[in-house]
Order: C-alpha cells, then sequence, then structure tokens
C-alpha cells in the first residue's frame, strides 16, 4: 500500500484558515473564504499551492464582472 502524504480537502484549507498570517498575508475575504470552503467538497484540494490557484482565479473572476 503506498503512503500518501497528502491532506484531507477540507484540512488543507481549514489549516490554512487557521492560520491568521496566512488570511492576512494574502487578505483572504469573508466572500472567498466561504468560496474556497465550497470548492473544497467539489474537487481534490491538496495543497496549499491549489489553494492559492484557486483563491487567485475567483480574483480574476471577480474583476471581469
Amino acid at each position: 500500500m503506498k503512503h500518501d502524504n497528502r491532506e484531507s480537502r477540507a484540512g488543507v484549507i481549514d489549516r490554512l484558515f487557521a492560520d491568521k498570517n496566512w488570511t492576512e498575508n494574502y487578505r483572504v475575504t469573508t466572500e472567498e473564504r466561504e468560496s474556497l470552503s465550497n470548492v473544497a467538497m467539489m474537487g481534490e484540494v491538496t495543497s496549499e499551492r491549489d489553494v492559492l490557484f484557486i483563491l487567485n482565479q475567483l480574483r480574476r473572476a471577480r474583476l471581469r464582472w
């Protein structure tokens, strides 16, 4: 059996949201937190890099509206 060190989907986001420095450094809004939490239920979010990618996509989409 292969050992997988990746965190669970919700675990990554929960860990990042619990890190006040992280949320302040990236200026994550309440709306973005909610959106990211919903994304975690939809698919694979296994790292901070995944979360940052999605956060940037949310922000780009918001600018287009």
